[in-house]
């Protein structure tokens, strides 16, 4: 959920809205849209989630989460929010890291439905970044108007100091139904994007708003709920790496009060006039301080574009640090051809 790449992505993704003035627009025969079975587990297309980061990943983060856990005077929700911080700041000095995040959820538009399917793999290191993203409807009777609004797939790459957008058709992103991902055909086809081979340095990206897990500004106090944080220490079996469970929910009332969280919160999903009606988290967080996985469960509602909407999501989201998750070969071969 990370500035503009996410927007329409969150403005679709299990979306309620009316529509008055565009109804008459958004006809079709959803003849793009993809029937398959769904299946209950969420997907994880990492190798390395369960593995901790090695000692030259770890070493680069910067912000001690071990000491904040043992800091007695602080509750656990002041812990959590400073713990979920340092992830943030820690992300942004990685060596290198990956990550894979899942959403699905049913949208319907102008009485019209189906469930919308996003993935987001990214992978960075201190000279590249691969950041992939793929949309797709799934079981929807959406129009044309509506597929063109949920669908898309694309490739951010930064490679030797430029930024390569490629533009993928969704008729080659297929869905798999034994697995729950979205794959891309062999065959697919790719496009020139916006600003291609325009100079961009990866320094661009390690920054705070693209490092931020949710709307949530972790500095604002009391943003997260004394009832029910909880803070556990788990022991990975065999390996003996240590990582934290956190679990808590966000004050809604603290969080719509603070400017910063509602700035984002619009910023993240292209909105106005927003509020946050229920945001929780699970957080796994490895002992260096850098993020493992991360579940958030959200409800908001505002305006979008010419609609008044809500949204009730469910992300997941893993993370991985070992080299062979962070090969971005098969972006550079696509890039290549264009070249």
């Amino acid at each position: 959920m990370k500035t503009d790449l996410i927007k329409k992505i969150i403005t679709a993704m299990c979306i309620a809205v009316i529509v008055a003035t565009f109804g008459a627009m958004l006809v079709g025969c959803g003849e793009d849209s993809l029937v398959a079975d769904i299946p209950d587990n969420i997907p994880n297309k990492l190798l390395d989630s369960e593995v901790a980061p090695d000692d030259v990943v770890a070493a680069t983060a910067k912000v001690s989460i071990v000491d904040i856990v043992n800091d007695t005077a602080l509750t656990n929700a002041q812990k959590i929010q400073k713990i979920m911080s340092a992830t943030e700041q820690n992300e942004i000095t990685a060596e290198r890291f990956n990550y894979f995040q899942y959403k699905t959820g049913s949208t319907e538009l102008s009485g019209k439905s189906g469930t919308l399917i996003y993935q987001r793999h990214r992978k960075q290191n201190q000279e590249c970044k691969d950041d992939t993203t793929l949309k797709r409807a799934i079981n929807a009777n959406f129009g044309s108007f509506e597929l063109e609004f949920v669908q898309d797939a694309m490739i951010r790459l930064v490679y030797n100091d430029a930024i390569y957008r490629i533009k993928g058709n969704v008729a080659d992103v297929n869905y798999d139904s034994a697995t729950g991902l979205l794959v891309v055909s062999d065959d697919a086809k790719w496009d020139k994007g916006k600003d291609f081979g325009k100079y961009e340095s990866v320094e661009w990206s390690q920054n705070l708003d693209e490092t931020k897990k949710t709307c949530a500004n972790w500095e604002c106090e009391g943003i997260v709920s004394e009832e029910g944080a909880t803070i556990k220490r788990v022991e990975q079996d065999g390996t003996g790496d240590v990582y934290y469970e956190l679990k808590f929910t966000v004050d809604t009332a603290v969080a719509n009060a603070d400017s910063a969280t509602i700035a984002r919160l619009e910023n993240d999903n292209g909105g106005s006039d927003m509020s946050l009606g229920k945001l929780e988290v699970t957080a796994q967080v490895w002992e260096c301080g850098l993020m493992k996985f991360y579940q958030t469960n959200e409800t908001w509602s505002g305006k979008i574009a010419w609609y008044e909407g809500s949204a009730d999501s469910q992300s997941y989201t893993w993370y991985s640090y070992t080299e062979r998750d962070n090969d971005m070969s098969e972006s550079i071969a696509i890039l290549d051809t264009l070249l």
